[in-house]
């Protein structure tokens, strides 16, 4: 299964006592997928949510504890105006 954490940013986390790290690394344990976004990279538009979600990688170290890859390059069905 995919799972999308909205969080705090990870370098903010004390994985000593952030419970939402241990709640990716049981995930990891269990074979799901993780994918990380920040709240402020979500936004509404035509009636959906979107964002830019990075699929996240706990590297089991304790210093750099995780590797965010780059978001998935798509194109947009709409163009945007400013």
């Amino acid at each position: 299964m995919k799972l999308l954490f909205i969080a705090d940013p990870l370098a903010s986390f004390k994985t000593h006592k952030d419970s939402t790290y241990a709640m990716m690394a049981e995930a990891v344990q269990r074979g799901h997928e993780l994918y990380f976004v920040v709240q402020e990279g979500l936004m509404w538009k035509g009636g959906h949510v979107v964002g830019e979600c990075c699929q996240l990688t706990l590297t089991g170290k304790q210093e750099l504890w995780f590797h965010l890859a780059p978001p998935p390059r798509r194109r947009s069905r709409t163009s945007m105006r400013c």
